[in-house]
């Protein structure tokens, strides 16, 4: 690829850039070591939040982010599922957020993050357009039950972080929003 450091991450960053072309991005920034040092780094962090990389170089290029870059990685939805899942099965907060903001997260890993100790991890679970409905609320409430009859799912946790990721989110249904406005 011909062109300085600005066109190539100005490339690197745009989801319109041909798959083929970040692939090339990808690969020169993987086989040129002094591309790795100094401003052509952050062609890096360009390069994994592209939702037109295609997974397997995300997949190659997840072997050379640092904690930051993986974080905004694990939030493409062209990352392999297993990347998610190992993610969400690591020791890092941060990166348990991440997976669960994902909207390409698995349902069940979706549900093992609605459960996780971090308030944070949890707010960024109920948050995720993608969850299952019958996480942010128990599927067996119905609409004329009042909120103070609701005993499960994200919207009855004791974080009000998460409870306001639920209220956000688009698959909150609306009984429950109506439910939330009458109890304020």
């Amino acid at each position: 690829l011909n062109g300085g450091y600005e066109v190539r991450k100005a490339l690197a960053a745009d989801p319109r850039t041909h798959p083929s072309v970040l692939s090339l991005l990808a690969s020169a920034y993987l086989d040129e070591a002094e591309l790795r040092d100094g401003e052509y780094s952050s062609l890096l962090s360009a390069l994994v939040v592209n939702s037109a990389l295609s997974p397997q170089v995300l997949e190659s290029l997840a072997s050379e982010c640092d904690s930051l870059e993986l974080e905004s990685l694990l939030t493409n939805p062209s990352i392999p599922s297993d990347r998610i899942r190992s993610a969400a099965n690591c020791d890092s907060q941060s990166l348990r957020a991440a997976a669960a903001r994902n909207p390409a997260t698995p349902a069940d890993v979706l549900f093992q993050l609605s459960h996780d100790p971090s308030p944070e991890v949890r707010a960024a679970a109920a948050g995720n357009p993608s969850i299952p409905t019958g996480l942010l609320v128990e599927d067996r409430w119905l609409p004329w039950a009042g909120l103070s009859a609701l005993s499960g799912g994200l919207i009855c946790d004791s974080e009000p972080k998460v409870r306001d990721a639920v209220a956000a989110n688009p698959r909150a249904p609306r009984w429950l929003l109506e439910a939330l406005a009458d109890k304020k």
